[in-house]
């Protein structure tokens, strides 16, 4: 199926699977959409715009630091702003290898993605992570001490939003076929390149998890470790796809249109779409990220 709309001011497809809706002209060439759902679903008006921040959180099965890392983000979900923070849990580098058989055969990894994510951010040890992949400091971007992890999380937040981020989903329970919409609104004048990426991830899988720390559960191994928000998929590639390439007014809304059939070995009921907008330039940082349970 392909589709090409021009409507009052101006409405246009881009990418593969995208709308535009904006009042400024915008130069050619429009391009058709292919396989783009019968319609866009209707979605409610944009709140006030409101800044989140996405955590990027690297963790291992065999790290026994990691239970850790991840009270503190459970701690910080806690507060008032918890609706504005979003995770995505990477399992990756060794000590996310999973055994051959045996209690640690659960394969947590996200195909190559979170692999991708550690090397390419030069993460050096678990847990370590990213808030928008800011360089609150002025300097890194990974951190490591989770004591401070909230504080971090509360100077991302402190950053004034220049995008709105809706998402909503379609999903057939008998095919497991995804479609997800993700709307974006420009809440000022955008002058850079952009990309996003939209990703799945999983809560609530059991298994087993390394731990050091009693007061967090059962040393050395807490056998039914309750596994949240685990990084599961893309469906653009690890660092998405081109959004933007600068000039888009303020008030513009750009509409884009994903679809996957979701692995038979995820619980749907449990998955989550992520997406996220950022800076085309060292993949950071991230300007607004939205998430959305496939089933509500």
């Amino acid at each position: 199926m392909k589709k090409l709309l021009f409507v009052a001011c101006l409405f246009f497809f881009v990418g593969t699977v995208g709308l535009i809706v904006s009042c400024d002209k915008v130069e050619g060439p429009y391009m058709n959409v292919v396989d783009i759902p019968d319609s866009i679903p209707t979605f409610p008006a944009f709140p006030a715009p409101m800044k989140t921040v996405l955590i990027e959180e690297f963790t291992g099965h065999f790290c026994v630091y990691c239970p850790t890392g991840a009270d503190y983000i459970h701690q910080i979900q806690q507060q008032t702003y918890g609706s504005r923070v979003i995770v995505l849990a990477i399992h990756s580098s060794t000590l996310a290898i999973p055994d051959a058989v045996g209690d640690y055969a659960l394969d947590l990894r996200s195909i190559d993605h979170g692999e991708t994510l550690y090397t390419d951010f030069l993460v050096s040890s678990e847990p370590s992570a990213m808030f928008n992949r800011e360089k609150l400091d002025g300097t890194n971007i990974i951190y490591s001490t989770t004591s401070t992890w909230q504080s971090k999380v509360e100077e991302a937040l402190a950053v004034k939003p220049v995008l709105s981020m809706q998402i909503i989903n379609q999903y057939d329970s008998a095919t497991r076929k995804l479609f997800s919409f993700v709307r974006t609104r420009f809440d000022t004048v955008s002058t850079q390149n952009l990309r996003i990426a939209v990703y799945i991830s999983e809560d609530s899988i059991i298994g087993f998890q390394k731990n050091n720390n009693t007061a967090i559960g059962t040393t050395p191994d807490i056998t039914d470790y309750v596994f949240m928000d685990v990084l599961r998929d893309e469906f653009v590639g690890t660092y998405g796809e081109t959004f933007t390439n600068g000039g888009v007014a303020k008030d513009s809304i750009i509409i884009r249109s994903y679809s996957k059939t979701l692995s038979s070995s995820w619980v749907d009921k449990h998955c989550k779409v992520v997406a996220y907008v950022f800076v085309d330039n060292g993949n950071a940082p991230i300007l607004q990220a939205v998430e959305r349970k496939v089933i509500e």
